[in-house]
């Protein structure tokens, strides 16, 4: 155990008063170190205890911060409030110093420009609010709303037409327009039809007048009359596909739909548009001309008197 410093003091004064009185000196120091340490280990003890009690003392006392410390951190912000309002000022100096320069200029005009532009657009909607109380206007505003009622008639009408469609009625009718469309695509594929055949068909005819004049050329001959069944049955054949011949007599007068005529003749007694001979029949199919007739037609006592009164001319 080491002695502290007042026991040490103590123990240098009673070495050297025992010293003056003739008393061994190493004994003496024995003697006291036996005290010492036996009352160390007392003073230990109260010593712990002492250190225990400290340490619950400073745990429940809080650290107190140096004033320096705390005076020093209260400078600093102020310093860095004070920086920040002057860094704030002269973001504001820079921003208004800008505005004289060209840039600035440019940028000034713009935005009054825009807010020309936005005035403007103001301007117009109060003008054209206001033009809506006058009689211009009111006019207007009935045109429109006369418009917006005639599309609403009509959508109107449409959606009734539309869910009529859905009735018993309109499931009728329908029916029945789908049933026309259907005979009438029917009826244009036939008429198609009609036509490919005809033209088929008049390919023909040259040949069936052929053997038709070689049957009258050699009606009497017995080598002809062996083949003489060949016009008929080729006649048959083509009566197949829906061919009638036209058949007009001398006397009758001249349908123009079904007969040409080729030549006119002056008879006398004889009205103008009368067959005086025929000289080739038609043919017809479904009610339609592949072939006109041929024949000499008489023009009629009107003709002769105006050719004689043109002769008349001639010959003045």
């Amino acid at each position: 155990v080491i002695p502290t410093f007042t026991q040490h003091h103590a123990l240098q004064q009673k070495i050297s008063s025992i010293s003056s009185s003739g008393v061994n000196r190493g004994q003496v120091m024995v003697t006291y170190m036996s005290d010492v340490n036996s009352s160390e280990g007392e003073q230990s003890e109260i010593s712990e205890e002492g250190e225990e009690v400290a340490a619950e003392e400073e745990e429940s006392e809080e650290p107190q911060e140096d004033p320096e410390i705390t005076a020093m951190k209260e400078e600093i912000e102020s310093l860095e409030a004070h920086l920040k309002a002057k860094r704030l000022e002269a973001n504001r100096l820079i921003d208004l110093a800008d505005d004289y320069t060209e840039k600035g200029y440019v940028r000034k005009c713009a935005e009054m420009e825009n807010m020309r532009r936005g005035r403007a657009v103001e301007a117009n909607r109060l003008i054209d609010l206001a033009d809506d109380y006058t009689e211009k206007g009111y006019v207007r505003k009935c045109a429109e709303m006369e418009n917006m009622r005639r599309a609403k008639r009509l959508e109107a009408n449409r959606l009734i037409d539309l869910a009529d469609d859905y009735t018993e009625k309109g499931y009728v009718r329908k029916c029945a327009e789908m049933e026309n469309m259907r005979r009438g695509r029917a009826e244009a594929s036939k008429g198609v039809k009609d036509i490919y055949i005809a033209k088929a068909v008049k390919n023909f005819l040259p040949t069936l007048d052929s053997l038709k004049v070689l049957k009258t050329t050699y009606e009497g001959d017995d080598f002809a009359s062996s083949y003489s069944a060949l016009a008929n049955e080729f006649e048959s054949s083509l009566a197949s596909f829906g061919l009638t011949e036209i058949i007009i007599e001398q006397g009758e007068r001249v349908d123009k739909t079904k007969v040409t005529a080729v030549s006119e003749e002056v008879v006398e007694g004889v009205e103008a548009g009368i067959v005086l001979k025929v000289l080739r029949y038609g043919y017809e199919m479904n009610g339609s001309t592949i072939q006109f007739a041929e024949a000499i037609v008489s023009k009629g006592p009107e003709a002769e008197e105006e050719e004689q009164e043109e002769e008349k001319i001639e010959e003045a």
